[in-house]
């Protein structure tokens, strides 16, 4: 099981990933996105694992939202049910601009820890 796991690997997501790769074992780390091959080159780059969403929702403890703002009701529609089946602690983290903290709470259903990041 991962630690870390990103979906969305574009720019702010892949920046990320690759931050996260050089501090912790990049065995340790997920990437996952709608264009498959971004996903897999960056981890053979990284050294990390590819998976899918739903996968990176139900393993890992901290989970990168790198998807446009648009894109959010589709990720949660997907992946909530898996969030809410969790027993353990997570963290969501959000990247996307105009999403709010409750936004992210509401679409998860579940009382979950949210941080929502700018990075630049």
């Amino acid at each position: 099981m991962a630690m870390f796991g990103f979906i969305g690997v574009g720019n702010m997501g892949g920046a990320l990933a690759s931050a996260v790769c050089k501090k912790v074992d990049p065995a340790e780390v997920m990437l996952a996105d709608h264009f498959a091959e971004k996903a897999e080159a960056l981890a053979k780059e990284y050294g990390a694992s590819v998976a899918d969403n739903a996968t990176i929702a139900s393993e890992c403890k901290y989970i990168f939202l790198g998807v446009k703002p648009q894109g959010f009701a589709g990720l949660f529609e997907e992946i909530a049910p898996i969030l809410k089946a969790r027993k353990d602690r997570f963290v969501l983290i959000s990247m996307a601009a105009g999403v709010s903290v409750a936004a992210v709470e509401k679409m998860c259903g579940k009382k979950a820890p949210v941080i929502r990041i700018m990075p630049n």
